[in-house]
């Protein structure tokens, strides 16, 4: 009986600990996402490319490119480094 009220007790706070982990990483992003609305307008840079992804064909500019295009349809205004 008494190994029931404890395998009960460990079980219960296992529950609790979850649920209340899991509401933390929620209230975590939507601050994130809050601060995102934030956000007037976006520089995209890239340095530092390995010889892998320059083996790989890729360039910086084309990298720089891709990202910009995929920050525009999701809405971010993207200025130039200038």
């Amino acid at each position: 009986m008494k190994a029931k009220k404890c395998w009960m007790l460990t079980a219960a706070l296992a529950i609790f600990l979850a649920g209340f982990l899991t509401i933390r990483v929620f209230a975590t992003l939507k601050n994130d996402q809050r601060s995102l609305v934030e956000i007037k307008a976006l520089c995209v840079f890239v340095q530092g490319l390995t010889e892998e992804t320059k083996e790989a064909g890729l360039t910086r500019e084309q990298i720089q490119t891709d990202v910009e295009l995929k920050l525009r349809r999701e809405g971010f205004r993207v200025v130039s480094e200038d």
